[in-house]
């Protein structure tokens, strides 16, 4: 219940998010987890040139900015996955298909998905032009603290 409380207060307070400098062009140094205000979330998510960067990761929550495009990733799409916690995204900029145990659906700017955990899920960018950006907001951490991928072969790698 606290892990879909903290989702849900991230997502309501979308539009008040800051970052430090510098979130997107290298890693931040290690610090504590602290209680974080959301502004401009949709703002920032849109900024994030990155194919992945974690924004804020606490002991069972992680808030994460993609960015899907040519220049991140060559097949256009977050693969087919399946996770063992809750996971909220929302749709910043860009449209996409968006399979969810093989339903599809298409979603654009300003669209939530709800993914609950054990659910089959592949999200793929409609255009090869214009970049599909999004914020992850997760019940549970599957990502190493501070880490920032440029491109999806980059995250492959680690």
């Amino acid at each position: 219940m606290k892990k879909t409380i903290f989702m849900a207060a991230l997502f309501m307070s979308f539009n008040a998010f800051s970052l430090p400098a510098g979130v997107f062009e290298e890693k931040q140094a290690a610090e504590p987890v602290k209680p974080l205000v959301l502004q401009k979330l949709s703002e920032r998510a849109k900024q994030n040139k990155n194919w992945k960067a974690i924004v804020k990761l606490g002991d069972h929550e992680q808030v994460i900015f993609m960015s899907v495009s040519s220049s991140t990733t060559s097949d256009n799409k977050i693969g087919r996955a399946k996770r063992s916690y809750d996971q909220l995204i929302l749709i910043a900029q860009g449209t996409a298909l968006v399979s969810l145990n093989g339903n599809t659906s298409t979603v654009k700017n300003g669209d939530m998905i709800f993914i609950p955990k054990g659910t089959t899920y592949e999200i793929t960018s409609k255009s090869r032009i214009n970049k599909l950006k999004l914020a992850s907001f997760c019940s549970g951490v599957s990502s190493p603290k501070d880490e920032l991928y440029r491109n999806k072969i980059d995250e492959k790698s680690n």
